[in-house]
């Protein structure tokens, strides 16, 4: 009995100092990852989970969901690392400052976080600029962050006495496309089965993804988790020889934003459906759908931005075509009769912030000038 006892503990003995030799190599693994050298990637994923904790929510926090408008005459704050400025919201409930209510609207916007202008002051909206541009430009905007092509609809039939109100007869009301994540929106909105396809199909995980993505989030919300240098190199690791974000015909980043893969099909028919479907809706709710402008997501533009996200997503650039989707897209806007404005030519990667992914004012003036003109032609 004595043998077998002595026998067990030598083996926890082994044990612990086993144990004890593993804690004390991740702690020396961290601290080279803390103080001798972050790999890059490493970096720019400790900074995003620090920003996303910090994120854009404080205006956000005005919307009412069911008015599906931000509360009228409310102020509120966008507070980021790399921006901070105020909001405001007009007596109807939307971000327009320079708006001249006294005369009517040249044009209205519907869209997202771009149009509702997260990242810039009242005088860099997209709006105010125009007006910088042409005073004679009176453009009122419709802008909600992270809304997609069903919450565009629903901001057209939940706010038609607004728009009513601002414009003409017979003015248009433009749509302001994201297409870093708008687009598979427009996939589904033309699906054969579009009333059952979610907006983003692809990009909701399913079984353990889903579980996985759910921790995740849960957990990068703790900031002594989310600052661990040695798990958060673990996981790029991870995702880098993992397919988490390979949806198939495309890859996602960590913000949502899609990459399509070279060769991928174009499905053009199915977008065709999707903008003579929008037509068909805004003519239901009593407008003309004008333009439809396409902001490219930051790494549409800018190769160094792409790189960066595909450390953090687990692909290569080569493997990724960035003009697939506004080439799919201007084709199927002829096919349909539509007039589609590419907002890419003029940006450059210094217009967005590094990390949050909005523009900086500068990528405001830029797109500015081109809408000017095309606002301009078509009076």
């Amino acid at each position: 009995m004595a043998p077998l006892l002595r026998l067990n503990r030598s083996t926890a003995a082994v044990i612990a100092w086993n144990g004890l030799g593993i804690l004390v190599v991740l702690a020396l693994a961290e601290l080279v990852l803390r103080t001798v050298h972050t790999p890059a990637a490493l970096q720019s994923r400790l900074t995003m989970n620090r920003l996303m904790r910090q994120g854009p929510t404080q205006a956000e926090g005005l919307f009412d969901t069911a008015a599906f408008h931000f509360q009228p005459n409310s102020n509120g704050q966008q507070l980021h690392n790399e921006y901070q400025h105020a909001v405001s919201h007009d007596r109807h409930g939307w971000r327009n400052p320079c708006f001249d209510s006294t005369r009517p609207a040249t044009a209205v916007f519907i869209g997202d976080s771009y149009t509702y202008g997260i990242g810039v002051g009242d005088s860099d909206l997209l709006q105010c600029r125009l007006q910088q541009i042409e005073p004679s430009l009176n453009v009122y905007a419709l802008g909600l962050p992270g809304a997609n092509i069903e919450q565009y609809l629903a901001i057209l039939a939940r706010n038609k006495g607004t728009i009513t109100a601002v414009k003409q007869d017979g003015t248009p009301v433009d749509l302001v496309l994201c297409m870093g994540n708008d687009y598979e929106g427009l996939l589904a909105f033309g699906a054969p089965t579009k009333a059952q396809a979610p907006s983003t199909p692809a990009l909701q995980h399913q079984g353990l993804k889903a579980r996985l993505s759910r921790l995740n989030g849960q957990l990068m919300q703790i900031p002594w988790i989310a600052d661990i240098h040695l798990l958060q190199m673990a996981k790029l690791m991870a995702m880098q020889n993992s397919r988490i974000k390979d949806h198939g015909d495309y890859f996602s980043n960590y913000g949502g934003q899609t990459f399509y893969k070279r060769g991928a099909p174009q499905q053009r028919q199915q977008l065709t459906r999707a903008l003579v479907r929008l037509r068909q809706r805004f003519a239901a709710e009593g407008v003309t759908l004008g333009s439809l402008f396409l902001i490219p997501d930051g790494s549409e533009i800018s190769t160094e931005r792409l790189q960066r996200d595909g450390q953090l997503g687990g692909f290569t650039p080569d493997q990724v075509d960035v003009g697939h989707k506004f080439e799919a897209l201007m084709a199927a806007c002829t096919s349909a009769g539509l007039r589609c404005v590419d907002l890419r030519p003029e940006l450059r990667g210094e217009d967005y912030y590094v990390y949050d992914g909005h523009f900086r004012p500068s990528g405001v003036a830029v797109v500015a000038k081109t809408v000017a003109q095309e606002l301009q032609q078509r009076r």
